[in-house]
């Protein structure tokens, strides 16, 4: 029986990638925090102690710095809007005006997720 499934297309093992590993962490939320991605970016509250060691173990892997887990949230947003404007070009003007214009005005408040 398939529990999930994890598409691992744009990271190898020498080089993991942002981008399918922020979009783990927020499934995670998602599906055991029941968060969307809105309440994820302004509502965070904490992250799964179970993730912990792998988060940690990303940054060392890459040889980064550990990034806080609301820009890993944001890169993730991110991804997802580009995918939803670049891959559907019906894309709705007022899912761009609730998922991409109101979140850029609550976030130009937010200096612990973009920092100055």
């Amino acid at each position: 029986e398939v529990a999930g499934i994890i598409d691992w297309d744009m990271s190898s093992r020498e080089d993991l990638s942002l981008d399918d590993f922020s979009n783990f962490y927020a499934k995670l939320l998602r599906v055991r925090q029941g968060l969307t991605t809105y309440k994820m970016l302004f509502e965070y509250g904490g992250g799964l102690p179970e993730f912990e060691e792998l988060y940690e173990q990303y940054f060392n892997n890459t040889q980064t710095d550990i990034l806080p887990v609301p820009v890993v949230l944001l890169f993730n947003w991110i991804d997802r809007v580009y995918k939803q404007i670049t891959m559907n070009e019906s894309t709705p003007d007022r899912w761009i005006e609730r998922n991409v214009v109101e979140v850029l005005k609550r976030l130009a408040n937010r200096a612990d997720i973009i920092p100055e």
